[in-house]
């Protein structure tokens, strides 16, 4: 549910940076000032300043910037590399909250340099953390499970406890985020436990703010406003506006999956005063984009498209590509339903373009990959540690060289793959364009038949029933009429010269009659009706032969109309044109299809000249076949006979 994640995500990861040092939770303003003042060795003073730089962040970024500064001039007077590096860090986590993602990029990178030339892990750990948070923030999700799974890594080897803490739930929120929900549930709970450990309350509230929005996901809304009901609680009485926030955010959004609009309402003006008091433009966009859901739930679209503005535009400003991602489909819904489809199909448009770029930035089969190679390395440092020295110094050297392998092939893995699937989406949508196509010729062409067909049997019907009937009546009436009238000889011979003109007129249009639509094939199928018509050929003309297999069953209608139509023609084209005294037919029925075959020993033709041939009965027959995605192959040479193979697929 993407509503209630979205905010979520990105306050759950500041407030695991917010909260990394237990010494600043639970301690007030004046003992955390005392404890500057008390300060006597550089270090101690760092460490105050850190506490004191944390706990502002909630309330006051701008006055922990401003303590950041004075860290850094205390840190270079005296050439401190840790107080420098969490003067960095500090610098960049308000960038963060200031959506500043370049700033936040540029002292997280300082911050690991700086604590990797002083080796001061655990601030190192809090520069990667903080680079991860970063590439989460610009849509690179696989980039940022990269730089969260080094920062656990760096915190398991130094056994940071609240550290540990922080990564858990980072990575919590990460998958969370991904929709893998269970790998989610299970890092939150291990936050959870450490924040139980530690009695640290913030990481409390947020491993519980975050398992309810995992709740939320599974459209559990109940059980998720109960986790956090009982979170607010706790966020009020430590005076965490950020917290706060993220929860009332969370509530609203539930109460809007529940169709409470009202109530969301509520919640998300409450949510929009804290974020303006931030100055957290990510933070207000994500809260216009839930306003202008809710107004549009009730049909106040207009609304809608107001607040859904707002949010693309602080969306674009701050480069956060997954808020376009949700909200672009909200602003063109909203413009549809108000008439404008200009303004709709513009931000749709624009809606598949962010969806190009953050496919091509994130592969769920890399992110996959990447926690499989986390647990694989893990189990390796477990199986050195319990190596001599010069042995895991081996196998280190050995392990870097593998990973920059597995980094090379990864990346040129994720190119290829991005490439491919971007030529197999063009190459998709060009071929549902084809078989969009190809199915509309192929209902005009089966409606053509049909067409045909149907008129063909009206022809032969009226012939049959009309003209077929008047003949026989006449027939009868001249018989009647000859034998009552006394005619003498040359007059009888006049008399049955006429009666056999129209005996003969009457027997053609019977086979006229047949031939347009043979009764055998309406009520026997395609084998009867072909035995029927070759039966009625003149055997002193041509000899002909008829050999069936596999056709022991009916075939579809239209198939056995197309086909005998096409003996039919062939045939005749053999006794007018091929001179043959020999004709063989082949029918034979298998899985694949239906096949024709049509042999005589007549005298040929030039194959290469069929293209050019313009006569109506051949025409007729690879259109016929070619309505049916048949094949007509025509083998044959002057002086050499002529084989024709029809082939039509089941």
């Amino acid at each position: 549910m993407h509503l209630i994640t979205c905010r979520t995500h990105f306050l759950i990861l500041i407030s695991g940076i917010l909260l990394y040092s237990s010494l600043a939770a639970g301690q007030s303003l004046d003992s955390l000032n005392h404890e500057l003042q008390q300060a006597r060795t550089v270090n101690a003073k760092i460490h105050a300043y850190e506490d004191l730089i944390r706990y502002y962040q909630s309330v006051d970024p701008q006055k922990a910037f401003d303590m950041a500064k004075a860290l850094m001039a205390l840190s270079q007077k005296n050439n401190n590399a840790e107080g420098k590096a969490i003067a960095y860090y500090n610098y960049g986590i308000y960038w963060l909250l200031q959506g500043q993602y370049d700033s936040v990029k540029h002292y997280a990178a300082l911050t690991g340099k700086t604590a990797t030339s002083g080796k001061v892990e655990r601030v190192h750990a809090m520069g990667i953390n903080l680079m991860a948070i970063y590439f989460w923030n610009t849509g690179k999700l696989d980039s940022s499970l990269r730089y969260h799974l080094s920062a656990l890594r760096i915190r398991e080897k130094n056994r940071d406890t609240n550290g540990l803490g922080i990564s858990y739930l980072g990575l919590g929120s990460l998958y969370a985020t991904l929709q893998k929900t269970k790998d989610a549930e299970e890092y939150l709970i291990k936050g959870w436990k450490i924040g139980e450990k530690t009695k640290n309350d913030k990481l409390i509230i947020n491993c519980m703010h975050m398992l309810a929005n995992v709740y939320a996901s599974r459209e559990q809304y109940s059980k998720a406003l109960q986790v956090d009901e009982k979170a607010i609680k706790v966020a009020l009485k430590a005076n965490d506006k950020r917290g706060v926030s993220q929860i009332y955010s969370n509530m609203a959004n539930c109460y809007t999956e529940l169709g409470q609009y009202d109530k969301s309402i509520i919640y998300h003006y409450k949510v929009l005063e804290i974020d303006k008091f931030f100055k957290d433009d990510r933070q207000i966009a994500d809260t216009y984009f839930n306003l202008a859901t809710c107004y549009q739930k009730t049909g106040n679209n207009q609304k809608a498209i107001d607040l859904a503005s707002q949010a693309v535009a602080l969306f674009k400003k701050t480069g956060y590509k997954e808020g376009l991602n949700y909200t672009l489909p909200l602003l063109s819904r909203s413009y549809e339903d108000t008439g404008n489809y200009r303004q709709a199909l513009k931000a749709q448009q624009d809606y598949v373009q962010v969806q190009k770029e953050i496919f091509n930035e994130t592969s769920d089969k890399t992110i996959s990959d990447l926690k499989t190679q986390y647990e694989t390395e893990k189990k390796e440092q477990q199986i050195k540690s319990l190596n001599q020295k010069n042995l895991i110094q081996q196998l280190q050297i050995r392990q870097k060289n593998i990973s920059l392998i597995i980094a090379g092939i990864l990346l040129i893995f994720i190119i290829s793959i991005a490439y491919f699937i971007y030529n197999r989406r063009k190459l998709k949508a060009r071929a549902v364009l084809q078989e969009a196509i190809n199915k509309e010729q192929e209902m005009a062409a089966r409606g053509i038949l049909d067409a045909e067909e149907r008129e063909r049997r009206r022809i032969a019907g009226d012939l049959h029933d009309g003209v077929g009937q008047m003949l026989s009546a006449a027939l009868m009436n001249l018989n009647s009429l000859f034998q009552k009238l006394g005619l003498n000889t040359e007059e009888r011979y006049k008399a049955e010269q006429s009666l056999a003109l129209v005996t003969e007129s009457y027997d053609e249009m019977r086979s006229i009659s047949h031939q347009m639509m043979p009764n055998a094939l309406i009520k026997a199928g395609l084998a009867s009706a072909v035995k029927e018509f070759i039966n009625k050929i003149d055997k002193d003309k041509i000899r002909v032969s008829l050999e069936t297999i596999g056709l022991n069953g009916r075939l579809d209608e239209q198939v056995e109309t197309v086909l005998f139509r096409v003996i039919q023609e062939t045939v005749n084209n053999v006794i007018k044109h091929a001179e043959a005294d020999k004709l063989h037919i082949q029918l034979l029925k298998d899985e694949e299809g239906v096949t024709v075959t049509i042999e005589d020993n007549g005298k040929g033709f030039d194959k290469s000249k069929i293209k050019s041939k313009t006569g109506i009965g051949l025409s007729n027959i690879y259109s016929r076949v070619g309505f049916l995605k048949g094949t007509v192959d025509i083998d044959t040479a002057p002086g050499k006979g002529t084989l024709i193979n029809i082939f039509v697929p089941a």
